[in-house]
């Protein structure tokens, strides 16, 4: 069966680029993405979206991650 799909670029041919992590607005959405997180109640996700901040934010990003990550802990 032909479905027409031979147009469609190759998935093995793309080289993902992470568009969010590698710049100041990334970690800054990172951190209110983490936020979001705690105010559900999803640890396991804030505490994801934290690591990242501290990995690759700015000293100020890394250091407001790394309070609200101690917050998590000790709520906990």
């Amino acid at each position: 069966m032909d479905v027409g799909l031979e147009e469609f670029i190759q998935k093995e041919n793309i080289e993902l680029i992470d568009v969010d992590l590698g710049n100041e607005s990334g970690m800054t959405s990172q951190l209110d993405l983490a936020r979001a997180y705690i105010e559900i109640n999803d640890v396991d996700g804030a505490i994801t979206a934290l690591e990242k901040v501290i990995a690759k934010g700015d000293a100020n990003q890394r250091d407001e991650a790394t309070k609200l990550l101690d917050q998590l802990e000790i709520d906990e």
